[in-house]
């Protein structure tokens, strides 16, 4: 029996990702939610396989798979509008109501923990049911295993499936929560980052001559960039003499020069000078190039790297 339980986000690789009624076995299920699993077999099967007895409402998103004659107060083909799996409070994690489930206040209205039909007496947080969680001053038991509760709820103000307690970036939808610097703040909600380089050489350089890059990284963004590098190969026929910045530092491993700019603050321009000794052969074109970065990835990336070329004679 499932009795107001949560199956959501399971994974098989066979039919009934959520639910699975085997041959000759009963499935009863009431103020439960099946929602949002998937399957890996043959044919898609991914909330619930089989034949299934409702004994009133629940919550099923997709019936592919399964079927069951309805009961009162199912709901079908909705989405849960759950949020994250994680600590809500009591002893195991939850995946919270967010304030447009369907789920809220639609389970099985008699008085929670008096048998029959009716709900359990708490929910998976040991937190007493019934709250009224629409807000419509009357308290009823919800679907599945959290009972919200309105003065209390779980907000979600970008509606991506994440609270906003969770959520590294509560204003932009980011479901991802991707944050690629690791400082907490969602990669969509951080200041866009442009960086531009600029690379300047001597057209013209005798053999056995000292020929020096200048390289320029520029913050052209609205704010300071933090972790701007700056990455230089040296072509063949050049040996390194030395490197260095007006910002950070520069290192040199083989024919990789490495300039750790820092922190760029905004309109400001990171100066590099590169010496090397041309060792090429007269006639060859030495063709050089610079690639920016920071922690954020620039998302116009197109002027990020610059090139100069040398003719030896």
């Amino acid at each position: 029996d499932e009795d107001n339980d949560g199956t959501e986000d399971g994974l098989v690789t066979a039919d009934g990702g959520g639910v699975l009624q085997r041959a000759g076995a009963v499935v009863n299920f009431k103020n439960t939610i099946i929602a949002g699993n998937f399957d890996g077999g043959a044919t898609s099967h991914p909330d619930c396989s089989g034949t299934l007895n409702s004994q009133g409402h629940n919550l099923v998103s997709n019936t592919a798979g399964c079927s069951f004659d309805s009961g009162t107060g199912d709901l079908t083909g909705f989405p849960p509008e759950l949020g994250p799996l994680t600590n809500y409070g009591g002893p195991t994690e939850t995946h919270a109501l967010l304030p447009l489930s369907p789920a809220i206040d639609a389970g099985n209205p008699g008085m929670p923990g008096t048998g029959g039909e009716t709900c359990l007496a708490d929910d998976q947080r040991r937190v007493a049911r019934p709250l009224d969680g629409n807000g419509n001053s009357t308290a009823e038991c919800d679907i599945g295993a959290y009972e919200a509760d309105e003065a209390d709820p779980v907000i979600d103000t970008d509606l991506d499936g994440v609270s906003d307690a969770e959520d590294n970036c509560p204003t932009t939808p980011n479901p991802d929560q991707s944050d690629s610097d690791n400082d907490g703040v969602g990669n969509a909600c951080e200041t866009p980052v442009d960086l531009r380089a600029i690379k300047l050489s001597s057209f013209l350089i005798r053999r056995g001559a000292r020929l020096t890059y200048a390289i320029g990284v520029v913050n052209l963004g609205p704010t300071a960039v933090t972790g701007v590098t700056a990455t230089d190969a040296l072509p063949p026929g050049t040996t390194f003499v030395r490197a260095r910045t007006n910002l950070g530092s520069c290192t040199q491993a083989a024919s990789i020069v490495t300039c750790d700019v820092g922190t760029l603050p905004r309109n400001r321009t990171a100066s590099i000078l590169i010496d090397v000794t041309v060792t090429a052969a007269r006639g060859t074109v030495l063709q050089n190039t610079v690639v920016v970065s920071s922690d954020i990835p620039d998302p116009r990336p197109g002027n990020n790297s610059a090139t100069a070329r040398t003719r030896v004679w």
